[in-house]
């Protein structure tokens, strides 16, 4: 009986430390599987902060895009759109909506220090830099007339958090001529 439990239960003698040795194995092999995870997860959310931030700076551009066209169509009367140019206008380039059903005022959209701008103003008045309230954030605003057709082409210009540039564009066919 004594040799029939001895040969049930092994002795250590000859397998002094294999214990720690796999132990220090399944350890190493847990902290590579965790550094993998959190590789991933970083990624993933890098990945996501980029695409958000994409998302975010193509939606601002499409809100100045809509709100443009809004707009235009809004004041599109005999002598209602006016698009100008030059050193008096703020930022150098803005579209002036004259509203002959109140009084003459004047809602001007105007592109300076990288925001699009909405400000209402009296009848002659020109806002300064930042009378108005900021309507989207964008790089940049291009506005051409087309006299052939009537038509109003933007462009909005943008770039998201991680660099990426964009641009998106609007055609609006006015029903008059703008004065110029």
């Amino acid at each position: 009986m004594k040799n029939r439990r001895h040969m049930l239960m092994p002795t250590l003698g000859n397998q002094r430390g294999s214990g720690l040795v796999e132990l220090l194995l399944v350890l190493t092999l847990l902290a590579l599987l965790g550094a993998t995870l959190l590789t991933l997860m970083f990624s993933g959310m890098k990945t996501y902060q980029r695409i958000d931030s994409k998302r975010s700076a193509e939606a601002e551009a499409r809100v100045a895009l809509s709100y443009l066209t809004i707009r235009l169509h809004q004041g599109d009367v005999a002598g209602g759109v006016e698009i100008l140019t030059g050193g008096d206008i703020p930022g150098g380039k803005a579209i002036a909506l004259t509203d002959y059903a109140q009084d003459s005022s004047c809602t001007w959209i105007y592109f300076t220090d990288g925001k699009l701008y909405e400000c209402m103003m009296g009848e002659g008045l020109i806002p300064t830099d930042h009378d108005g309230f900021v309507i989207a954030h964008l790089d940049d605003l291009i506005l051409d007339y087309n006299p052939l057709d009537s038509t109003l082409h933007s462009v909005v210009a943008y770039t998201d958090d991680a660099g990426s540039v964009g641009s998106l564009s609007a055609t609006v066919a006015l029903r008059r001529d703008p004065d110029w």
